[in-house]
């Protein structure tokens, strides 16, 4: 049985504090030969900041969910946080149980997923695949505080979000979801040997490049039979050269990177409630990536629509050789 994305819920942009690159390198310490690089050669302008704490910044899109949807309130019913920091929580609390009670949630199941990777938000849809209940992920962490590390080119920004997923119905059939995990870069580059630290740094871009090919494949698709490309929220010269190479110039979804920085798994979340709304595409490719080393990506298709009988029986291409483990 499919599910179906339903909504998609954030706190608008105007609501969340931007914060200017220069603020930013004065706030978090960036030494100005990064702050020069995010700037001129990654496109960065600001990132986002909540002034609440975590729980009430989660508070708003999911009470936003259940008032848009409050037959959710007479359901069972899945509330699934997933986040990417480990250290950032409230252990000891059964605090995502208490703010499902606040929305009137309070009977659903509960669960938190950790993966440790910006790709987590869109692999938490593999675990979700099949359950006959509606399901809300949550995501969206703290990133304002000093032990929160800045990443090689990107800053991390602050922004909730939350995602409705029916198996019934809705304005957009999850038609294919596709994870794949590269073990031999399990550790962070600082832990890595030198040469798999250079395989994984040098290969980035080849094996996003491979696993989209790859993932295209597996679904049966060409590139061009994507109205809309959503991208995660890293690297906009990497995204911008995918782009030219696979022919999605004209449809790649980048205008929230520069404003609003790196949002841990909330990414491709965040960027959906940005373009859903107004968007005339009938079939959507998410994608992201993140330590691990994980890639995952996402196909979405407006509720009703005919699938094509000419769409290609292959376009793959050989796996890249990268060092033993």
């Amino acid at each position: 049985m499919s599910q179906y994305l339903c909504d998609v819920f954030t706190t608008p942009e105007a609501d969340l504090h931007r914060v200017s690159l220069p603020e930013l390198a004065q706030m978090r310490g960036i030494p100005s030969s990064k702050q020069r690089l995010l700037q001129r050669y990654f496109g960065l302008q600001s990132v986002v900041l909540s002034h609440q704490d975590l729980i009430p910044m989660l508070f708003g899109p999911l009470a936003q969910m259940v008032d848009a949807h409050p037959d959710l309130m007479q359901s069972q019913g899945l509330l699934l946080y997933v986040r990417t920091q480990t250290h950032a929580t409230h252990a000891g609390v059964d605090w995502l149980a208490q703010l499902a009670g606040q929305v009137g949630l309070g009977h659903w199941e509960v669960m938190v997923q950790t993966q440790t990777h910006c790709a987590g938000g869109l692999a938490a849809l593999d675990l979700v695949q099949g359950l006959q209940q509606p399901v809300i992920v949550l995501a969206g962490e703290k990133c304002f505080h000093p032990v929160s590390a800045n990443q090689s080119g990107a800053a991390l920004g602050e922004a909730p979000v939350a995602a409705l997923l029916r198996p019934d119905h809705g304005k957009w059939r999850l038609s294919h979801v596709r994870t794949q995990h590269l073990p031999q870069f399990h550790a962070n580059p600082d832990r890595m040997t030198d040469t798999l630290r250079k395989d994984w740094e040098k290969g980035f871009g080849a094996f996003m490049e491979d696993f989209l090919r790859d993932t295209l494949a597996e679904f049966n698709f060409a590139p061009d039979q994507f109205d809309l490309v959503v991208p995660y929220n890293l690297n906009l010269p990497l995204l911008t050269l995918l782009a030219r190479r696979m022919g999605w110039q004209d449809r790649l979804y980048t205008q929230s990177l520069p404003r609003v920085g790196h949002l841990f798994c909330a990414d491709v979340f965040f960027n959906l409630a940005q373009v859903l709304p107004d968007t005339t595409a009938q079939r959507l490719l998410c994608f992201a990536a993140g330590m691990g080393a994980t890639f995952s990506a996402i196909v979405l298709e407006r509720s009703g629509i005919t699938m094509p009988d000419d769409r290609l029986s292959h376009s793959g291409r050989t796996l890249c050789a990268v060092s033993p483990i």
